[in-house]
């Protein structure tokens, strides 16, 4: 699955960062990064959602698969395509179509990144939008 990688959210201002996170509703399947994680790969995917804010991950402790938790402040979301286009849509109540079309004469939110991989488009659109929050 392709994704944002932590280095590209991490590199957005605070003022970015939070504007993300606080749109991030978390749900089962999402992916994430936690900070100073033990293990080589600190990026996980949700398998649970709890009411006190903290998500539950699938994690390899001393030799087996354990469900793991920790709070939702604590983790960095990893966005996909999809939903990075979501992000988008709420933020400019209206739809991304990934090209401009015409509408009785008149060219609707054209926005040229100079991208073809529309991952990186979404991204670059997505952290214009939420730096003008």
């Amino acid at each position: 699955m392709d994704y944002i990688d932590i280095d590209k959210f991490l590199n957005q201002t605070e003022e970015v960062q939070k504007t993300f996170k606080d749109w991030w509703n978390p749900q089962r399947g999402d992916l994430f990064f936690i900070d100073n994680y033990k293990e080589y790969n600190p990026n996980h995917s949700i398998i649970e959602t709890n009411s006190d804010n903290t998500i539950g991950y699938c994690d390899y402790v001393e030799g087996s698969l354990e469900i793991s938790y920790v709070k939702i402040k604590d983790i960095e979301p990893l966005f996909t395509e999809g939903q990075l286009r979501k992000f988008i849509e709420d933020k400019t109540n209206s739809p991304v179509i990934p090209y401009y079309y015409l509408d009785e004469g008149y060219i609707i939110n054209n926005i040229k990144t100079g991208n073809t991989d529309l991952l990186q488009a979404y991204w670059k659109i997505a952290c214009k939008i939420a730096a003008n929050e």
